[in-house]
């Protein structure tokens, strides 16, 4: 320090002790907001991370692993949110058992059997877009659709042409499958809801069952043979994939 004329003092401002220190206090101050901006960012990858794995978790929990579609609970979710709309029109429980997918996977394996379930439920998923389909257990899809059967046009849902649509051939583990499956239909009533459809529904199912062991039907499961059948490569049909986790997406979203 010096003094001035009037005998204050006054600091130099190219004192080496001053300067190191302003120095060293701007050193800690630029670490200090390095490790604010790196803390930052990590904070937010951690937090995508997590967000992301709740999404996983969130969808896997609704989502069958096999087919794509929504499991059962989110079925029972996204039914009573369909079920309490106001404007919502007239629905019908579609009910689809598989006769005997054991079988199959008991002659060619677990792999063939997946092949299978996804194979049929992709063509329920297509006989219904845009409308709810899941896999409610290990032999078993059911569907929430809008019915739109009158006297003046065909009726939908159909369980014939569903059936005869199910049971197209199927490719799987070097085999032409034929895996029949059985479809109940009933209406959704306000006072029982989709429980009381589905009960109603696999009543449907077990009355077609008796009804064709009455008459002597086909086995449930046949190999086909391409061979005698000219039009077999035909049903070798690429389905549309159904893009049940999107569905599941929105809806976590809305």
């Amino acid at each position: 320090m010096t003094a001035s004329d009037e005998g204050t003092a006054t600091v130099d401002p190219f004192d080496p002790v001053l300067i190191a220190a302003a120095v060293t206090a701007l050193a800690v101050a630029a670490g200090a907001v390095l490790w604010s901006r790196r803390r930052i960012r990590r904070v937010a990858a951690e937090a995508a991370a997590l967000q992301r794995r709740l999404q996983a978790e969130w969808q896997a929990a609704r989502q069958d692993p096999v087919t794509g579609l929504p499991n059962r609970r989110a079925l029972d979710e996204m039914s009573a949110e369909l079920l309490a709309e106001p404007e919502q029109p007239p629905l019908v429980a579609v009910l689809v058992v598989l006769d005997d997918i054991k079988k199959i996977s008991t002659q060619l394996g677990r792999a063939a059997a997946d092949q299978v379930l996804v194979a049929l439920a992709r063509r329920f998923a297509d006989y219904a877009p845009g409308q709810l389909v899941a896999r409610m257990g290990d032999d078993e899809f059911v569907g929430l659709l809008a019915n739109s059967s009158s006297p003046f046009s065909t009726p939908y849902p159909d369980e014939r042409e569903l059936a005869r649509m199910l049971a197209m051939p199927i490719w799987a583990a070097g085999h032409w499958l034929r895996a029949a499956a059985s479809v109940g239909i009933a209406a959704v009533h306000p006072s029982d809801g989709l429980p009381g459809a589905l009960r109603r529904a696999d009543a449907a199912v077990r009355r077609g069952r008796t009804q064709r062991r009455t008459n002597g039907a086909h086995p449930i499961l046949a190999l086909h043979d391409p061979t005698h059948d000219p039009h077999a490569e035909s049903h070798r049909i690429v389905w549309p994939a159904y893009c049940s986790a999107q569905a599941l997406a929105r809806r976590r979203k809305s």
